[in-house]
């Protein structure tokens, strides 16, 4: 009986054990803007924090007449999960600039995730632009530099993603084999008490 009584505790702690989801979807970050030539980019207000989901940044790539209202190519930032530990980092861009040449860079970083997951790394996965490039990406440990090269313009008309791929490795989260063992050990504690008594 008592030992049916520690196997029922160790399977409760096991199903208790919480998941490492290792996403970083819902993080905050930070954002900075660099430009070369006659590329041009209006970052947002701020350099952040910035929050996934309800205020993600956005930004307008020149040279155009009126900031993205009617010509620029607009584009934002959004994160998502393939499945825990595999992340996307997405942007969407849409319009268009006039003539340019040069690059922008938007360099994302001090990310503070939900649940103390770490990034581990960032690549180029799919998608681009109908005119110019935007699949170079770097990753120095801390911060993703995402770089885009103008062939003369840069087009999104009609609308553009590019998913970039991010590695995470999970936060400290207990074993749940030490959960287990855990809660043998109150159960045992708990047994000892009420012998005694």
């Amino acid at each position: 009986m008592r030992l049916r009584a520690l196997y029922i505790a160790a399977a409760f702690a096991l199903a208790l054990a919480p998941v490492a989801n290792a996403t970083i979807v819902g993080a905050t970050y930070s954002m900075t803007t660099s430009v070369t030539g006659d590329t041009t980019i209006t970052p947002p207000g701020t350099t952040g924090p910035y929050t996934d989901g309800p205020s993600p940044a956005v930004f307008c790539v020149g040279p155009n007449f009126d900031n993205c209202a009617s010509s620029g190519m607009a584009g934002s930032v959004g994160f998502g999960q393939t499945s825990p530990g595999n992340d996307t980092i997405t942007f969407s861009f849409s319009g268009g600039t006039l003539s340019t040449t040069g690059t922008f860079t938007i360099d994302l970083g001090n990310f503070k995730t939900v649940d103390g997951e770490v990034i581990k790394g960032v690549s180029y996965s799919s998608g681009n632009l109908a005119a110019g490039d935007f699949s170079q990406v770097s990753f120095n440990g801390t911060d993703a530099l995402f770089t885009g090269t103008s062939n003369g313009v840069f087009i999104a008309i009609g609308g553009a993603s590019v998913v970039f791929d991010v590695t995470t490795t999970p936060g400290a989260v207990p074993e749940p084999a030490t959960l287990a063992l855990l809660g043998l050990a109150g159960l045992g504690f708990a047994g000892r008490r009420k012998r005694k008594q």
